[in-house]
């Protein structure tokens, strides 16, 4: 993971730097970011729009893998990452959210990048810093056979409760968005919850849960539900 941090750590420093002086339509948006990617990349991806949602599929050997395959294929994300939001920056399409998904079928394992559009302009313009930009990146890691079939074929607008709710998912160990209902976030949870220990879990969620909520103030959760994948709620934390 610190490997993974550095590594987009330095792409974005160089975005920084970098120019944004090509547009790129938002008629040959998708088009324009595949051969960017096979450019600068070595590698083929399938790119596509939903809305405000621009979408970037790319199959990485070695992806799952130890040592310098898998440091080469992380590598290779974190840039297609960083050229999206290259492209999007530079472009006259009204995009919001981008979704950079990265799997190999012989380790059965995927791995979901979703970025805000307006954290990177934020940071771009000097308003917030870089470890506060890069701790917004939401990160989801899938291993298991079908799950990254699933994770290709989920694709839709992403709303702000959504961003939101993945992004408090992905700072708390063992747990995955599932969904909002009646302005109550859904997490799944996989792992049991000690009897003992039980308050103190609670009020950890629950700070860990209103600092992210500070990021984004637009959304608001009355509640936060943690069920078991069997549809069991666990427990419940008013916010």
């Amino acid at each position: 993971m610190k490997i993974l941090m550095f590594a987009a750590s330095l792409l974005f420093a160089i975005f920084l730097l970098s120019g944004c002086n090509v547009t790129y339509p938002v008629g040959t948006l998708t088009q324009d970011l595949e051969q960017l990617i096979k450019k600068e990349c070595k590698q083929d991806a399938k790119a596509c729009i939903l809305g405000k949602t621009l979408y970037l599929d790319m199959e990485l050997e070695g992806l799952g893998s130890r040592g310098d395959k898998g440091v080469v294929s992380q590598a290779k994300m974190w840039e297609a990452v960083h050229n999206m939001g290259r492209v999007v920056l530079s472009s006259d399409a009204n995009i919001k959210y981008t979704v950079a998904t990265a799997y190999d079928d012989h380790k059965n394992i995927s791995i979901v990048i979703v970025r805000n559009i307006n954290d990177l302009r934020c940071y771009r313009a000097g308003q917030m810093s870089q470890s506060d930009y890069m701790s917004r990146f939401v990160g989801e890691v899938m291993v298991g056979r079908g799950l990254i079939e699933k994770t290709i074929k989920n694709k839709h607008d992403i709303i702000d409760g959504e961003y939101v709710g993945r992004f408090i998912a992905s700072r708390v160990r063992s747990v995955d968005y599932d969904g909002i209902e009646n302005q109550i976030l859904i997490l799944l949870i996989y792992e049991r919850v000690s009897v003992e220990n039980f308050s103190a879990i609670k009020k950890a969620l629950k700070n860990e849960i209103q600092f992210c909520l500070k990021k984004y103030r637009d959304v608001c959760f009355k509640e936060v539900e943690f069920v078991e994948p069997s549809g069991k709620t666990v427990f419940t934390i008013s916010l």
